[in-house]
Formats: C-alpha cells, sequence, structure tokens
C-alpha cells in the first residue's frame, strides 16, 4: 500500500444482488415481440386497408393491412397485446395476443360482413302554399 492511498472497501452483499439480477433480465428487457395479422372476410378474401390498432399503447399505434390483407407488427413488449381490427362494412374485432419470447406470432381474424340497415330522413318545414286565392269581381 502506497501512502495517502484509501483502502477499498469490499463490495457490499446488496451490489452484488443488484448486478447479479440486472445481468439476468437484461435478455429478457431487450426481447420483443413480432405478430403478423391476416385479416380476411368469412369466404377467406383477403381484405385490404383494414386497420389494426394497437390499444393501451401511447401513443396509440394504428397500421392498415397491405393488399394480401396482412400487417405486422413489431417490438411489441412480452405478455398480452390488445388489438381492435376493423374495415368499412364489417364488424369490428378485438384480438388479445400473448407473446411469450421473441418469435413471431402469425394470427389469421376474419371479419364478419355488417348488418345493413336503410332509414329515411325527413325534413319537415314550413309548406309551401299550392293554390292562389282567386279574387272574384262582382258582375
Amino acid at each position: 500500500m502506497i501512502a495517502g492511498e484509501s483502502v477499498a472497501e469490499p463490495r457490499s452483499r446488496r451490489a452484488v444482488l443488484v448486478a447479479a439480477f440486472l445481468t439476468t433480465i437484461s435478455p429478457l428487457m431487450a426481447q420483443s415481440g413480432r405478430v403478423k395479422i391476416q385479416v380476411s372476410d368469412s369466404d377467406g378474401t383477403p381484405i385490404a386497408n383494414a386497420e389494426a390498432t394497437l390499444l393501451g399503447s401511447l401513443p396509440v399505434r394504428t397500421l392498415k393491412t397491405n393488399p394480401v390483407g396482412e400487417v405486422a407488427w413489431t417490438e411489441l413488449a412480452m405478455g398480452d397485446s390488445k388489438f381492435e381490427i376493423r374495415s368499412p362494412g364489417f364488424r369490428m374485432r378485438i384480438l388479445v395476443i400473448t407473446l411469450l419470447n421473441d418469435e413471431e406470432v402469425n394470427i389469421k381474424s376474419i371479419l364478419e360482413v355488417a348488418e345493413f340497415t336503410m332509414g329515411a330522413m325527413v325534413v319537415v318545414g314550413k309548406p309551401k302554399k299550392l293554390f292562389r286565392k282567386w279574387k272574384t269581381r262582382p258582375a
């Protein structure tokens, strides 16, 4: 030991445990899940431009399906991811996908045709005069 230097303090048990914990979970924190959703109708026809929204994320993220009805999500957290799938003329569908590792999950989502209802809009206004009153002249 050289004069004027202090003796290094022994590492505390807590610091060693924290370091071991961080070393153990760091690969898990780096993992990110991938999901590919194939959107089609009940006949199996792909639905292009359907919207897939990842719910519960901030900011809310929405992607549209490609011409073959597929949308790919990356960098998703492990655990449950909730998606809302919608397209005009079809019923909206909610999907909950559980990611357990960094492998890609492929899901097929079939949208049902929405019920079509017709309605009529009636506009009520001031009635127009249909007839003029004719004045008669005395004879």
